[in-house]
């Protein structure tokens, strides 16, 4: 999962930079293995990612950190940005619904990438979860179970 998320990050380094945002990866797992579809979560920690550039600041950060949960790795994205307006965090996950907002930079998104990522960590036995404060930033997180270690 370390080396997954870092190469998740190296793609989105250059664009941060050009908004002045800084991203920092934290873990202090050494081995964090999980049984879960490389693909999928990729796909979820890129968007996560590409939303906490889209809604930071200038000379903003972004961390990516991996935690040990008891069995569970948290894998979570963090930004200091724009935040989400209460009544809104309901919806952001609905796929009925299409609802976006323009980044810091006026970056428009497709409104419809947390459904997905809400689909892709459910279909991993998991919830992603957030936590928001306007004009202060947003946590997402989610759990995924450890592999027993040998």
């Amino acid at each position: 999962l370390k080396n997954l998320t870092t190469k998740s990050i190296e793609p989105y380094r250059t664009w941060a930079e050009t908004k002045n945002v800084s991203i920092e990866f934290q873990t202090e797992m050494t081995t964090a293995m999980v049984n879960a579809d490389e693909n999928m979560i990729q796909t979820v920690i890129r968007n996560l990612l590409s939303n906490a550039i889209k809604y930071s600041f200038k000379d903003g950060t972004v961390t990516v950190m991996l935690t040990e949960t008891g069995q569970h790795c948290r894998i979570s994205v963090k930004d200091n940005g724009m935040g989400i307006k209460q009544e809104q965090i309901d919806l952001i996950f609905n796929n009925e619904v299409t609802l976006t907002t323009k980044g810091t930079g006026n970056e428009m998104g497709s409104g419809i990438g947390l459904g997905l990522c809400r689909d892709f960590i459910n279909r991993h036995g998991s919830d992603i979860h957030v936590e928001s404060t306007l004009d202060k930033g947003t946590l997402f997180y989610f759990d995924l179970p450890l592999l027993e270690r040998p």
